[in-house]
């Protein structure tokens, strides 16, 4: 795995994907054009909305493209990464209006997926890219922009003794789920030679990993909701972060294995077909909690407000 290329291509997402936005704050409304005209979908909804234009579009691909020359990269690489991301960026606005989300509405997980995977797999072939390498770049991207989306929207502006409260509310109500799996893993694993000896346990470990991340980014919504952090999320538009987040967590975990085999010298990862393997469970695992969860909500809201 090459740490320089994966990063050369999070800076060219970045440049691609803030070229609008830097764009939109210089400019302010001075060459707005929406590409979809302003015309509605069969729902009645607008089709994408105001807030994806032409000079968006026209800055995403310029920017990406100088920025490509200035890492050494053929100017096509900047065109392609800036082309997909956009198509992905589209993509995202059509599907959160469908959802009834409005223009410039953030749908954390969906938004970042479709702006790096599009663009990723593009310049796959040209940058000599693996589909795990891939993968863990889309993670990095999300999860950097989540961390980005933290401090901007004024999370850090509260006191010290609230950010104290909040974590020690998220330890006791939701990080002790993953954590739970995390140690029963290494205990399985170094304690016992677990997975050496019986391989198949490799299994509903994954599946449990998949359930404890969908549980913990649950109860997370749960909690910064109550302290007003963020807005209200229905049931579709939470059961779809949750999937989401879970399937990040599940790349980032057999890139963390990957990391660790190589330089570390540990045997985590059993090849391509076991990492891939290992993926789908955790995702299954999430698939499966999201209904349950969904269910034990509503159960404790009426319980509630009885």
């Amino acid at each position: 795995m090459s740490i320089l290329t994966i990063l050369t291509c999070l800076l060219l997402l970045v440049v691609a994907n803030g070229a609008p936005v830097l764009a939109h704050n210089i400019l302010g409304d001075r060459f707005r054009w929406p590409i979809d005209g302003g015309i509605r979908f069969f729902d009645r909804r607008p089709l994408l909305g105001p807030s994806k234009t032409i000079r968006g579009i026209s800055a995403a691909i310029l920017a990406t493209a100088l920025a490509s020359i200035v890492v050494g990269l053929p100017l096509r690489i900047g065109v392609l990464v800036a082309v997909w991301a956009m198509v992905g960026d589209v993509l995202s606005s059509f599907i959160k209006r469908r959802l009834g989300m409005p223009p410039s509405h953030a749908a954390p997980g969906l938004d970042q997926g479709l702006e790096s995977l599009f663009p990723l797999l593009a310049v796959r072939s040209h940058l000599g890219l693996s589909f795990p390498e891939v993968m863990a770049t889309v993670a990095t991207f999300i999860v950097a922009h989540a961390v980005w989306s933290y401090q901007k929207d004024g999370i850090a502006k509260l006191s010290k003794s609230k950010k104290v409260e909040i974590a020690k509310e998220i330890w006791r109500s939701a990080l002790w789920a993953p954590l739970a799996v995390f140690v029963a893993h290494v205990i399985v694993s170094l304690a016992f030679n677990g997975y050496q000896r019986m391989p198949a346990l490799d299994i509903p470990m994954h599946l449990l990993g998949g359930m404890a991340i969908a549980f913990f980014f649950s109860r997370l919504l749960d909690i910064l909701g109550d302290h007003a952090i963020v807005g209200r999320v229905d049931d579709l538009l939470r059961a779809i972060f949750l999937i989401a987040l879970t399937a990040t967590s599940a790349v980032l975990w057999e890139f963390a294995e990957y990391v660790s085999d190589h330089s570390f010298g540990t045997q985590a990862q059993g090849g391509l077909e076991d990492t891939l393997l290992d993926m789908l469970l955790g995702i299954v695992g999430g698939f499966t909690m999201v209904p349950l969860l969904l269910w034990a909500r509503h159960g404790y809201r009426e319980t509630r407000h009885k």
